[in-house]
């Protein structure tokens, strides 16, 4: 692993971190973040990702999108669709980083039997 791909690593981590945070920070774009960081990851280092894997979180993405928004527009009361559309969207932001997590751990390569990965 040379410096360009530690570089990446940040560089999608950090998108994915700001993204997670967006779900305390309204201001934020929490899951759109995460699919920069995600596509950023796939387009840079496309061994790190499998499409399946993108295609999910940005399945996650759009269903974060409509569920905040519906939530939004349906209840009567402001705050109680601001607040049932933010946990909606910060479940989403919790989905995308859990399948993220779990694809690059798929990928992710394994030593030989018998050999330790510390040395």
């Amino acid at each position: 692993m040379n410096y360009a791909d530690i570089a990446i690593w940040i560089a999608a981590g950090l998108l994915l971190l700001a993204g997670l945070l967006g779900s305390a920070r309204p201001l934020l774009p929490r899951t759109t973040l995460m699919l920069l960081g995600v596509l950023l990851q796939k387009w840079l280092l496309p061994a790190a990702l499998g499409w399946d894997a993108v295609s999910w979180i940005v399945a996650a993405v759009i269903l974060g999108i409509l569920v905040g928004t519906v939530a939004r527009s349906a209840c009567a009361a402001v705050i109680l669709g601001f607040l049932v559309g933010t946990v909606a969207r910060s479940a989403c932001a919790a989905v995308i980083l859990g399948i993220h997590l779990l694809a690059v751990l798929a990928t992710a390569p394994t030593p030989p039997r018998g050999v330790s990965r510390i040395t």
